[in-house]
């Protein structure tokens, strides 16, 4: 009898990895159809991101050694975007945005990537709900942005994925040797891009050991220690501020400064509700104006779009409840318990508080995809199916606002 043939693994691997080159493709084509429509001088801030690169690529050599307290080795872990995109740029301007915004497209292809391993190869639920995850994770608006912006929440969002993959995967070898050595290294990677970004990777290891009255402790104490550390920081810059430049010039300092002037000095219910509606809604489906400062939160044009954002976090949060036992909800909720404190309690940064939807972005998408795993029968299947629903939803809501945005209008 004869034996059919089968597929080659080259074929195999091929099969597997098309997808993900077509997305980094639209990835790609995205990230031209922005710098097309956005005028070539003067660069403005693309939905609150920092179109010119943060300092990443628009700086010179210089930029690896300089000390920066939010971001102490972003310059080091970036070093070839310099070295690379000062030489292309002698070549013109085109050929330097086609390396940076393949590069960028590849990474939050990646994130996309480890989102999806982490709930079909280590999680085991199933290519439907996996598949659900990823779409949705897709469809978010500013997952599209950060692949087209050369800033350092892509790369942020991309390494809080890979505690993730390492943490669910090493958990019955939680003190062994080498699982202990990828979690210093993950460490030192996340709080390198991002320093607050560090303090997540010790609790989602105690998440992964598991949580006992010692342990929670041991986490209660690492919160305030963080909580010190970063209004330390806040106040060391404002210190070094003030003897440098003298008391009138000393809110030229970067962010740390004027979120801590406008965290002490506290502000009105309604605009810090404004504030906080509008870190959590922006990401999911952004404003049309790419130019406007959106710090405030702002009325959708459809009435559908906030049920569709409200619909997200429901889903999210009931997946987040029931699923509350399992390792990678207890990981996910550790870690963003950082960006609430940070964010939501301290009101660091919320002037443009959406902006830092890449440390985690991925959380909504992959607690409201774990929601199926905890049901069965016909209620599995309507949340599955109301999953892909909602995904081409918020998707078709983002299109809408970046096909009428006004990305022509040139800097204001």
């Amino acid at each position: 009898m004869s034996i059919p043939p089968q597929p080659s693994s080259c074929m195999g691997f091929l099969r597997q990895l098309m997808p993900w080159l077509l997305l980094w493709g639209a990835f790609l084509a995205f990230g031209i159809f922005l710098r097309m429509n956005m005028p070539w001088d003067g660069l403005p801030e693309l939905h609150g991101l920092d179109y010119g690169g943060h300092g990443i690529v628009f700086s010179d050599y210089r930029w690896i050694a300089v000390a920066n307290f939010r971001h102490p080795l972003l310059g080091l872990f970036t070093a070839p975007l310099p070295l690379f995109g000062q030489r292309l740029l002698a070549h013109g301007a085109w050929p330097f945005w086609i390396f940076l915004l393949t590069v960028f497209a590849a990474i939050m292809t990646v994130a996309a990537y480890l989102l999806h391993s982490i709930l079909s190869k280590v999680v085991g639920m199933g290519r439907c709900g996996a598949l659900a995850g990823t779409v949705l994770f897709v469809s978010f608006s500013y997952t599209w942005l950060l692949a087209a912006c050369p800033e350092s929440f892509p790369i942020a969002c991309v390494a809080a994925l890979l505690v993730l993959r390492w943490g669910i995967s090493n958990e019955s070898a939680a003190n062994g040797r080498i699982a202990r050595m990828g979690w210093c290294a993950l460490a030192i990677f996340n709080g390198g891009i991002t320093a607050t970004n560090g303090i997540k990777v010790i609790l989602a290891f105690f998440a992964v050991r598991g949580i006992t009255r010692k342990r929670v402790y041991h986490v209660a104490c690492l919160c305030a220690v963080a909580l010190i550390i970063v209004m330390a920081v806040i106040l060391g810059r404002y210190a070094i501020n003030w003897f440098a430049h003298g008391a009138a010039k000393a809110n030229l300092s970067d962010g740390w400064t004027h979120s801590f002037r406008s965290f002490c000095h506290g502000l009105d219910v309604k605009t810090r509700w404004s504030l906080i509606a509008n870190f959590f809604s922006e990401p999911i489906i952004t404003h049309g104006d790419p130019l406007a400062q959106n710090h405030l939160s702002r009325p959708y044009v459809f009435v559908a779009e906030h049920v569709a954002v409200a619909l997200l976090y429901v889903l999210a949060v009931a997946g987040g409840w029931l699923g509350r036992r399992h390792v990678l909800v207890r990981m996910i909720l550790s870690m963003f318990l950082v960006d609430f404190l940070l964010h939501i309690v301290m009101f660091w940064g919320m002037d443009e508080g959406h902006i830092y939807c890449g440390h985690w972005l991925y959380a909504p998408a992959m607690l409201a995809a774990l929601l199926p795993c905890m049901l069965s029968g016909w209620l599995r299947r309507g949340v599955l199916t109301l999953l892909f629903v909602l995904a081409g939803a918020i998707f078709t809501f983002g299109a809408y606002q970046f096909a009428t945005g006004g990305y022509s209008l040139g800097c204001p």
